[in-house]
């Protein structure tokens, strides 16, 4: 319900200008956001100049890009926070014994959200970076959280339509009901050009010691559908020590 001043309203506005902003575009000119916005352009003018007042925003030449303040908040989020610095030492691992990209995600929402990215090639190119989110039903990240997520989110987000971004992509919910199934019983998913074409990743879950899913571990691979079948092994073992480790750092002091 929005408030008698109005904030509810502003607040939602803000939030609209915000997410105008993405990884495809990220300096947007005044015209540029009152298009991506709809909202009249004395609007975004006004609400542009508090979020630069704020460093939310600032000045880039004649455009607008999002400021310095996001990320000191960003880096205050506790969860993605405790999941990072806890889980980092095992991407790293994986990345060195894999010699090839490795990323971290969780789910937030009903999307898988890039924590972290890593590649042993300095001139990979990966379209995916940090922040970027993805598809969890036709990808291995989001696959590997999904099969280990509580029922009620699984069926949301099976009985929804499933979008279709290449030939390989499961959108059949039966089929996919039944790849879930799969990935419980051995523990890691895969992704054979279901989001892109010639990608191709494994992925293993992060668990809480109740066993809910926390964020899942990847490996991935451009145009190699043979290779990276053959990290499984330390792709799981690394998941399951992470898991250990955020459960050891949860483990009351005596």
């Amino acid at each position: 319900m929005t408030s008698p001043d109005g904030a509810d309203t502003y607040l939602d506005r803000l939030f609209v200008l915000l997410d105008a902003f993405g990884h495809d575009q990220d300096s947007l000119t005044l015209g540029e956001l009152v298009t991506r916005t709809g909202l009249p352009k004395t609007t975004v003018y006004r609400l542009a100049q508090a979020l630069v007042r704020h460093r939310v925003l600032e000045h880039a030449d004649r455009a607008y890009q999002l400021g310095p303040r996001l990320f000191e908040l960003g880096e205050l989020v506790p969860r993605v926070r405790v999941i990072r610095r806890q889980i980092k030492p095992f991407l790293r691992i994986l990345r060195d014994q894999s010699q090839g990209t490795v990323a971290l995600g969780m789910l937030d929402g009903e999307e898988v959200l890039y924590l972290l990215e890593a590649s042993t090639d300095v001139h990979a190119e990966n379209p995916l970076r940090d922040g970027q989110r993805i598809p969890v039903h036709c990808t291995a990240m989001g696959k590997a959280i999904l099969a280990f997520s509580p029922p009620s989110l699984v069926e949301r987000i099976v009985a929804a339509r499933l979008p279709r971004y290449t030939p390989q992509t499961i959108v059949d919910p039966r089929k996919l009901r039944a790849e879930l199934s799969l990935i419980r019983a051995q523990g890691y998913a895969t992704e054979m050009e279901e989001h892109r074409l010639s990608h191709y990743a494994i992925a293993a879950p992060v668990l809480d010691p109740l066993g809910r899913v926390v964020a899942a571990m990847t490996v991935e691979r451009e145009n190699a559908p043979r290779e990276f079948t053959r990290h499984v092994r330390e792709l799981r073992l690394l998941a399951h020590n992470a898991s250990v480790a955020l459960a050891q750092r949860r483990r009351p002091r005596p």
